[in-house]
């Protein structure tokens, strides 16, 4: 029986998989006219699956030889600096890989390119077209894991040898990576020069689409008859958007863990129970995001994002956190978390000691497994006065501390229980959240007080009236946060108003 893949490339043979090709239907066509291509994709977005599928088809229609290639052998991380060492790594790899892929031809061996250090990559793909009996093409993935030198010099050397194709240098290459290739040059100290833009075609492997996940879905109800219902389909789309890891994470944890009677259908409380254990086992998918956020461009892109504003950065930092996949664009321009599973492990990832001290608080919130409002409230109210001094010690970005505040604790309230839904409203200073515990729906509109306005409550509680309506509670909070300029920061106010559509709102002021 096939399954969701959550690690490394998709086998059809062993995986349910959507056609890798489909997702960048003009790449082939670009490859068999002689273009170059530079891909690019987050990590486990299906980008390697792609690379195969397209060799794997040169392969088969028989127009060229088609050879993968990985960069990352003599990348940073194994601490190769200098391009004379990057070189004689590689194309050992390289060479083998060719081998393997076309043992039938007789190709030039990394020896023979030892006295043209520092020019051997463009030398050896030289040699290498001349002694294939077809067109060649390089597909050469993690290219963005080279340190700075290596990166530059194997462009400039790809560029160089451009004119010489088909017979003297291969007929395409594909250069693929996390990163835009002129991004990779600038994070490694350049200033953007360092990519071919003269000779490639760019091209981004994205998401799912809604679709495409019924099809992924689809064939596992197909083999096994363990259907999925359309709220769970619906629920897998609206905390996904589509992330090819977390749609065969979520599915895998159903079908293993969850509901291993094939007979009986997973539904949007399985789907929910599913994120909650890839939230809380700290994933290497997830933990990834970490490692993005060390970057300062682009911790000053998300940070305000997360926290409801939007950054004031350049076009280049804002290109390069989407790219990463850590954020998406949306209607008018907007920037948002690419998914509501990422935004939750952004919030985390900027709270995480808050998080680990509150993770052991009794939850004194629950009277008989039911949340109970006023003890959340005192229990809050105790919760900001004792953190928020500690987080606007360690959190760059001063107007996010208040959103990360409060968004840490409401998980650790609806962890076990229930669920916290966040709309992001980028640049109008708001975010609006939705505690639901049980059958308790809590809404909980986010204000900011800054100098440029006048005071939000009446705004927000017009707001909170309409989305009590809406939702048919009689229950919310709206809590302001006062960033003017002067202003303390010390006071903890709350009272409790009656809007005139009869809900009664905690106002908190902080």
């Amino acid at each position: 029986m096939r399954m969701f893949n959550t690690t490394g490339p998709c086998d059809p043979t062993r995986h349910y998989v959507l056609p890798p090709l489909e997702r960048t239907s003009s790449a082939l066509g670009l490859l068999q006219s002689g273009d170059y291509l530079a891909l690019n994709g987050p990590r486990q977005s299906g980008k390697t699956s792609l690379l195969r599928a397209m060799v794997d088809a040169i392969n088969a229609a028989g127009w060229a030889r088609a050879v993968l290639l990985s960069c990352e052998p003599a990348g940073a991380r194994q601490g190769v600096t200098e391009t004379d060492e990057a070189e004689r790594r590689l194309l050992r790899e390289w060479y083998t890989a060719l081998v393997d892929a076309h043992p039938d031809l007789t190709w030039p061996s990394p020896d023979s390119f030892a006295d043209v250090a520092g020019v051997a990559f463009g030398h050896a793909l030289g040699r290498w077209t001349v002694a294939c009996d077809r067109p060649l093409v390089v597909v050469i993935d993690e290219v963005d894991t080279l340190a700075r030198f290596p990166f530059v010099s194997m462009l400039a050397q790809i560029r160089s040898g451009f004119t010489r194709r088909p017979k003297h240098f291969p007929h395409a290459i594909v250069l693929a990576g996390m990163r835009h290739l002129r991004d990779h040059d600038i994070a490694m100290g350049g200033a953007g020069n360092g990519s071919p833009f003269n000779i490639v075609e760019f091209v981004t492997v994205g998401n799912f689409t809604r679709d495409e996940i019924v099809r992924l879905y689809t064939q596992h109800t197909n083999e096994t008859g363990q259907r999925f219902t359309d709220a769970a389909l619906e629920r897998v789309w609206d905390q996904t958007r589509g992330q090819p890891w977390l749609v065969n994470a979520i599915a895998r944890c159903c079908v293993l863990e969850l509901v291993t009677d094939r007979a009986q259908p997973i539904d949007a409380g399985h789907v929910e129970e599913a994120i909650r254990r890839i939230e809380n086992s700290n994933t290497t998918h997830l933990a990834s995001l970490a490692h993005r956020l060390s970057e300062e461009r682009v911790m000053n892109v998300v940070a305000p994002v997360v926290a409801g504003d939007a950054p004031n950065v350049s076009s280049d930092d804002e290109r390069y956190a989407v790219e990463l996949g850590v954020l998406e664009r949306g209607v008018h321009d907007r920037l948002f978390p690419a998914n509501p599973i990422y935004a939750r492990a952004l919030i985390r990832l900027f709270a995480e000691p808050d998080r680990r001290a509150i993770a052991a608080w009794s939850p004194v919130w629950l009277v008989d497994g039911r949340l109970d409002l006023d003890r959340l409230k005192e229990n809050f109210l105790s919760f900001w006065a004792l953190h928020r001094d500690m987080m606007k010690d360690r959190i760059s970005y001063p107007e996010a501390v208040a959103h990360f505040g409060l968004m840490t604790y409401l998980d650790r309230v609806a962890n076990g229980g229930g669920r916290v839904d966040r709309e992001f409203a980028v640049g109008r200073g708001k975010l609006d959240l939705l505690l639901i515990h049980g059958d308790l729906k809590l809404p909980i509109e986010v204000k900011v007080h800054r100098d440029r306005g006048g005071d939000p409550v009446p705004e927000g509680l017009t707001q909170l009236d309409r989305y009590c309506t809406g939702l048919r509670v009689n229950r919310a909070w709206l809590v302001v946060f006062d960033q003017r300029t002067g202003a303390t920061g010390t006071r903890l106010e709350s009272e409790e108003i009656t809007t005139p559509g009869g809900c009664r709102v905690l106002v908190v002021r902080a």
